[in-house]
């Protein structure tokens, strides 16, 4: 199927301005609220075999068909992504990148979030997992930024290639059940299922609980929303089955941290898994 992208002003493969119309190849036509469309581009968003366009206005990604009907949309909350960011969308980009299955059974659009505020000079970005059928914001990987989606293992399912921003060629892989820092092998990594702290949310102290199919050593990272590290935890050698490990809401200094939402990893063989949790004073 081809989309044919219409501008009265300027259009690129990535940004167009004026008076927008898309056109698709079926009686539909898509007439956007905004002047600006950004990131056009087409997926199979449904997974039935047929494309839909993907675009986004004013912090809004949509997916439409043929007949320009919605399929797909996701809107982006500033408040979720970031709290402690400012919510004024001026400061912030957001991109599609592709739609791919992470998990059995489940497809997610891997979403990259930027903020910076030029006058004050912060700067703050992620990679997020949106799913194709909700909309809904399932994961977000703080600090990071998309480079690529792979099957790097061959098993049918993508692998999400991110580099850490700011650290130069600081390559990681996430995906589920393999991931690894660039050049370990991925998919012979011992598994690792990670679950939801508890109490969640919590002040001052939570547990962290994970499982390990095999012996290893493990380390639990702690992030902030902005994706700074804050603190580590280095658990060293630790044998197969359930374990968990208390963290007292405290930097690396010892400093007492305040309230909003954090992110913790857990490592362990060249696997990382994270999840969001909230401190509430």
């Amino acid at each position: 199927m081809r989309f044919l992208i219409i501008a009265a002003i300027l259009c690129s493969p990535t940004y167009c301005r004026g008076a927008v119309g898309i056109l698709l190849d079926g009686p539909g036509e898509v007439a956007p609220e905004t002047d600006y469309v950004f990131n056009p581009s087409r997926f199979d968003v449904q997974g039935d075999g047929v494309s839909e366009l993907v675009y986004e206005t004013a912090g809004v990604l949509r997916a439409v068909d043929k007949s320009g009907n919605e399929a797909w949309l996701y809107t982006l909350d500033p408040a979720e992504v970031c709290p402690t960011c400012d919510s004024d969308l001026e400061y912030w980009e957001l991109w599609f990148n592709e739609f791919v299955e992470t998990e059995p059974g489940q497809r997610d659009a891997t979403i990259s979030f930027t903020y910076y505020d030029s006058d004050t000079g912060d700067y703050w970005s992620a990679v997020g997992l949106v799913s194709s059928t909700t909309g809904t914001l399932r994961q977000i990987i703080a600090g990071r930024r998309m480079e690529a989606c792979l099957d790097l293992d061959g098993d049918g399912l993508w692998e999400l290639l991110l580099a850490q921003s700011g650290a130069g060629e600081d390559w990681e892989v996430w995906g589920y059940g393999s991931s690894s820092s660039a050049g370990d092998p991925v998919g012979v990594t011992p598994g690792l299922r990670l679950l939801q702290n508890h109490p969640n949310p919590f002040n001052p102290r939570t547990t962290v609980p994970f499982e390990l199919s095999q012996a290893c050593e493990v380390r639990i990272e702690f992030y902030s929303s902005n994706g700074r590290l804050i603190d580590v935890m280095d658990l060293g050698w630790l044998g197969p089955g359930s374990h968990r490990c208390e963290w007292s809401a405290r930097g690396g200094r010892g400093q007492s941290l305040p309230s909003g939402n954090y992110y913790y990893s857990v490592v362990s063989g060249g696997v990382r898994l994270s999840r969001k949790m909230l401190l509430l004073k």
